[in-house]
């Protein structure tokens, strides 16, 4: 199908390390499907060219190895790995560390994936504590701040003021 732009196209409009996951509906190769009837080779190859075109890459997995199933009343089963992550080199170059966990959940006939980017630091600093003067204009906060603040505690000035700011 052409929309007009081409993925690469696209990667190139928006400079970025791209990461794609989700629900694919579609297996690669045979050995990701036990049951049921076997996937088409013309259907799978038309995935893995979509994928080649994308200049994505298997970022593999951890755990089962299938992440949907199905389970029919008459005694037999599908299983698929339907749900995978796919990265361009670009994310791997900052990011090589990436791992994909494929975890149980009991609740769906899909299996969640556990992204652990190793190296990506998602600490921020701690948030400053400002007063805003606009906060005395709403009703009854003059009164808290006042009650907190003539409220006795140790008789140390220093071990009195950090634990009335903190209220």
């Amino acid at each position: 199908m052409n929309y007009g732009i081409s993925f690469d196209n696209f990667r190139k409009k928006f400079n970025l390390p791209w990461l794609c996951v989700g629900d694919f509906n579609e297996i690669i190769r045979s050995s990701e499907k036990l049951g049921g009837s076997n996937r088409s080779q013309a259907q799978m190859q038309l995935f893995r060219d979509v994928v080649d075109e994308c200049g994505f890459i298997d970022l593999g997995f951890s755990g089962n190895r299938f992440t949907w199933q199905k389970h029919f009343s008459i005694g037999h089963s599908i299983w698929e790995r339907l749900d995978r992550a796919f990265a361009i080199n670009d994310w791997l170059l900052r990011l090589a560390g990436t791992k994909i966990h494929h975890h149980f959940a009991n609740s769906s006939d899909h299996c969640p994936l556990w992204i652990n980017t190793v190296g990506l630091d998602f600490h921020s600093a701690p948030k400053l504590f400002k007063f805003n003067e606009m906060w005395l204009s709403d009703w009854g906060c003059s009164e808290i701040v006042e009650a907190v603040w003539d409220a006795r505690g140790s008789d140390d000035p220093t071990s009195r003021t950090v634990p009335k700011i903190e209220k």
